[in-house]
């Protein structure tokens, strides 16, 4: 029988130890290789594929969330963050997936999203103020952003958050 390693994430020190393991008959793994054009070689003669990447995530994953904290407002992308903290955006990916199991751009998101619903809940500004203070160029851009994460445009959000007897009009 041969092991097959596939992703492992090692986290010295970490209460998130993972390693997965897919254990595969030498078949399966020669069919498997086979397949795959790209591989240079007819012939398995390995007993154990291991891919291992080392490096503990946290501290990165730490340091984006703070910069995303302090710069959503102005930055909407990864790649901001990323030259600030010295990281390249695939690093700071994998730290966020290996850490909380979203992507680093989906963090973003997520952030500029949650501050939106508190503005648009605890505020009667207008949706274009909203979108400005967010860093949009536009409001209709805000409008596209908003309802693409939450398929509520940011009115319709506010709206249901009023108590039934304002919507009945009474």
């Amino acid at each position: 029988m041969i092991v097959d390693v596939t992703p492992v994430r090692f986290r010295p020190h970490d209460d998130a130890y993972r390693l997965d393991v897919e254990v595969i008959r030498a078949k399966a793994l020669r069919d498997r290789v086979a397949s795959d054009p790209r591989r240079s070689f007819e012939r398995v003669d390995f007993h154990c594929l291991l891919f291992v990447r080392s490096g503990n995530y946290t501290h990165r994953y730490r340091d984006y969330r703070a910069s995303v904290d302090q710069h959503f407002r102005q930055w909407h992308l990864v790649t901001p963050y990323a030259r600030h903290l010295g990281y390249s955006t695939k690093s700071l990916d994998r730290a966020c997936r290996a850490t909380s199991d979203a992507t680093a751009k989906r963090m973003i998101v997520e952030r500029i999203i949650l501050e939106a619903k508190r503005i648009l809940a605890h505020s009667s500004d207008p949706v274009a103020r909203v979108s400005d203070d967010l860093g949009f160029d536009e409001p209709t851009n805000f409008v596209k952003y908003f309802k693409r994460a939450t398929n509520l445009t940011p009115t319709r959000f506010r709206d249901s958050l009023l108590p039934a007897a304002e919507h009945s009009g009474a």
